[in-house]
């Protein structure tokens, strides 16, 4: 694993979760049930909601992940994936994850779908994650620039390094990347044949 730390604009009142617009709860099937707050959706056992995880490569199709920034409501500093994020009312995932990664990371992508999965995840005295997750993968263009409010630092890890370390270090990860990795265990895979 290579990383790279963010500098600049840190403040905590610029994390995303500050921002309790409304995400879209679903059921199992991803039919829309309706707008709830994003803070109703994360609290207690949570509201299932749609979201969206991205997974970028480099040139050499190795994974970058970032770690999750210190103002992050749940699972702060934890491994996660490139980018994740909720879809607007009214916006698609795909136009969701390419504007959650403008602000992230500071870089544009071309992005594919390579399929959903629904996971529940709870942090005691923190909240829940119960989202129905679109994966999505592609290739970042341009250098990055990640937002410190949300991102600690990025790494760059190969797949078969990434396997080992989440077995032996599995709480530094973050549950979704868990379960995106073995709901869709060759989606890493996909992404780096399709980009290179």
């Amino acid at each position: 694993m290579d990383s790279n730390t963010p500098a600049g604009r840190v403040t905590a009142s610029t994390a995303a979760w500050h921002d309790d617009g409304p995400v879209i709860a679903v059921d199992e099937h991803d039919n829309e049930l309706g707008e709830v707050s994003r803070t109703d959706a994360h609290d207690g056992e949570g509201i299932l909601h749609r979201a969206f995880m991205t997974l970028l490569v480099d040139a050499e199709g190795r994974l970058l992940l970032a770690r999750r920034s210190p103002f992050k409501r749940l699972w702060a500093l934890a491994w996660a994936d490139s980018c994740a994020g909720h879809p607007r009312p009214g916006e698609s995932v795909i136009d969701a994850a390419r504007r959650r990664v403008g602000e992230e990371l500071g870089c544009t992508c071309e992005l594919r779908s390579i399929g959903s999965f629904a996971y529940h995840a709870q942090l005691p005295g923190a909240g829940s994650e119960r989202e129905l997750c679109h994966v999505l993968v592609g290739r970042a263009t341009g250098p990055l620039d990640p937002d410190p409010a949300e991102v600690a630092e990025v790494g760059v890890f190969r797949l078969a390094d990434l396997d080992i370390e989440m077995r032996d270090r599995s709480d530094d990860y973050a549950p979704w990347l868990v379960a995106c990795l073995r709901e869709l265990p060759l989606c890493a895979l996909a992404a780096m044949e399709e980009f290179e």
